[in-house]
């Protein structure tokens, strides 16, 4: 507004010069929804389905823990005809979890990325992935304006047909409604199946016809240098022999102390449900979730009263100690469940129709002091175990115990599991090139051609004639990019485009990447518009700052042209994009056109002879 004096003296008015400016925003924002082992910050639980942002693994797993315990079976063969004794420990992996957040969180960091959501929809005591729940997750970071690209890490393990279609089929639908987000696919390989047959699955039964320009999907699996994560608490000896038969006291004793690392572990899961039971008093979510707790607390209690082994006739010394032992805490604990506070403090929380903080407090404190009961347990096992001379030449016991007491046999072992290598889908290293290309290049670079990092290469090597039917097809036209291994140059990223491989505008991911961010930078920016006057003052301003964003684009190489003309208009006026009719309802229309840069897919050199001349 201009000055209007009415008394005399010196007035000044500063004149704006400089158009608005476009700030851009963040172009790859993963958010990566599944399953993890707690969620919690600093003690507080966090509920399920809530987007949290982070900056680095060290922040995921205080929040949200690590690996799901990899389980191995560990054989100890004592050959005692001859001196010394000659000892061979054979570890073998056990099936694999089906929970993979963790690994490809951790891959996506070591292929450069940064700052990330992650949306918990469930812990590790779940029975198998669920697809209402990743849809849950999904419908949750819908509400986050942030995230640009869209994973599901743990949705390789949905086994039922049709529900890993359902979950991208919903996933390409949040971005073609929002249009600022991409969605990273998994092409899930099948053991001794050719690459076409995985393929074809993927393409009639993997996913739907709509929205294919709002994502991409990636083959094969990665070999990687990670290893298995595991609870050393968890991993026990499974049998010991000496000249190929068992010690006559091991296996019972070997069974009590899992029963109780077992109650251990499922108690502490039920301790982290019921953290997150507390955060919000509200009575429909804890009605939503108190299964959950009723589940651990009823698998905590039966894995807490185990069958006791009785070991065969004469009955030997040492476990008569521990059974002894440990059955008067065993039994002190199963008091405390059924007859004491624990049952009663969580049906109280969890039935009351306005829970209070002081129910929530009681609740807390029955896991606690069931954590502590079940910690003295495995103290009078390991105290009895470690200290008994009869049981000198026995290697029993857990990991943790093992790490203290005999460090070769732990050694030994550990060296065994480090060696197993981790077979992972390519999501979460995918995610982490793009925000590498995005910082190194920008977001108009194709991901391609570029090395994955912490790998030793591609689950199956796919040849040039393999991939023409992946790259390009003609039928549904549902592109597959392949990572491939090449000799001299490592394991690359070769192929740049979206699931609408057939579509000449949105065929390739940079293409609409590019445009994902420039529709959001400007829409973001131009807020201030919104209840402006609708005159050519206001849409002057408008096209000044787009055309000026543009033109900052053009430079860095996003768009293609020898001038800024020949790479992008910008249009907006009366009789121009809007008629009298427009003005009247309030509408301000600007139209924008680029011509975005093109990755050079095919490179083609013709060579001719030439006649000799001279």
């Amino acid at each position: 507004m201009a000055v209007n004096p009415k008394t005399p003296g010196v007035y000044i008015e500063e004149i704006p010069k400089f158009p608005a400016s476009i700030a851009g925003v963040a172009t790859a924002v993963p958010a990566f929804i599944g399953y993890v082992e707690k969620a919690e910050n600093n003690g507080v639980g966090i509920p399920f389905n809530t987007p949290v942002r982070i900056t680095s693994l060290l922040e995921y797993q205080s929040i949200f823990g690590k690996a799901n315990g990899q389980m191995f079976s560990i054989d100890i063969n004592d050959n005692k005809n001859v001196s010394p004794t000659q000892r061979s420990i054979t570890v073998s992996k056990s099936a694999e979890s089906v929970f993979t957040m963790y690994y490809n969180v951790q891959m996506y960091y070591s292929n450069g990325g940064g700052p990330c959501y992650v949306v918990p929809v469930g812990l590790y005591d779940s029975a198998s992935v669920s697809k209402a729940s990743l849809l849950a997750g999904l419908t949750a970071i819908a509400k986050e304006d942030e995230p640009t690209l869209l994973l599901f890490p743990d949705a390789v393990s949905l086994t039922a047909p049709g529900e890993r279609k359902e979950v991208y089929d919903a996933a390409l639908a949040q971005c073609q409604k929002l249009k600022d987000r991409f969605t990273i696919m998994d092409v899930v390989h099948k053991t001794n199946n050719t690459v076409f047959q995985d393929a074809t699955d993927f393409r009639n039964a993997g996913i739907g016809p709509d929205n294919l320009k709002y994502g991409a999907s990636y083959y094969p699996f990665l070999n990687t240098t990670l290893g298995f994560g595991i609870n050393e608490n968890l991993v026990h000896i499974n049998s010991q022999k000496v000249n190929g038969d068992d010690y006559s006291d091991s296996a019972p004793t070997i069974a009590l102390l899992n029963a109780i690392e077992n109650a251990i572990q499922l108690t502490q899961q039920g301790f982290s449900v019921a953290k997150m039971q507390v955060v919000n008093l509200q009575k429909d979510f804890i009605s939503a979730n108190s299964s959950l707790i009723t589940t651990a607390i009823t698998a905590a209690f039966d894995a807490m009263n185990p069958t006791l082994p009785a070991p065969p006739p004469p009955t030997p010394q040492p476990v008569v100690q521990i059974v002894t032992a440990i059955t008067t805490a065993l039994t002190a604990a199963k008091t405390y469940v059924t007859s004491g506070n624990f049952f009663a403090d969580n049906n109280t929380y969890a039935t009351a129709t306005s829970p209070t903080r002081a129910q929530a407090d009681a609740m807390i404190a029955s896991y606690n002091q069931l954590v502590s009961d079940l910690a003295s347990i495995r103290s009078v096992a390991y105290n009895i175990l470690n200290t008994t001379p009869a049981l000198n030449d026995y290697v029993i016991g857990s990991l943790a115990n093992l790490k203290n007491v005999n460090p070769a046999v732990y050694n030994s072992i550990s060296s065994q599991i480090s060696a197993y290598s981790l077979q992972l889908n390519p999501s979460g290293a995918m995610a982490g090139i793009y925000a590498r290309v995005d910082n190194e290049r920008g977001v108009w670079k194709a991901p391609a051609n570029v090395g994955v990092r912490s790998i030793t290469g591609p689950s199956i090597n796919v040849t040039n004639s393999e991939q023409d039917d992946l790259n390009i097809d003609a039928t549904s036209g549902k592109s597959i990019n392949v990572i491939r291994s090449f000799t001299g140059r490592g394991t690359l990223v070769w192929g740049a485009r979206t699931l609408a491989g057939n579509d000449n505008e949105w065929r390739y991911i940079n293409v609409r990447r590019l445009f994902n961010y420039v529709e959001e930078s400007v829409q973001e920016a131009t807020m201030f518009v919104v209840f402006e006057p609708n005159t050519a003052n206001t849409w002057q301003r408008v096209k000044g700052m787009i055309e000026s964003f543009l033109t900052s684009l053009w430079r860095e190489g996003a768009l293609a042209g020898a001038t800024t003309k020949d790479a992008f208009f910008v249009n907006v006026g009366l009789g121009q994009t809007m008629t009298a009719q427009d003005i009247l309802e309030g509408r301000l229309i600007v139209e924008v056109g680029m011509a975005a840069v093109r990755p050079a897919e095919f490179i083609i050199l013709q060579f001719e002879h030439k006649l000799q001349e001279s």
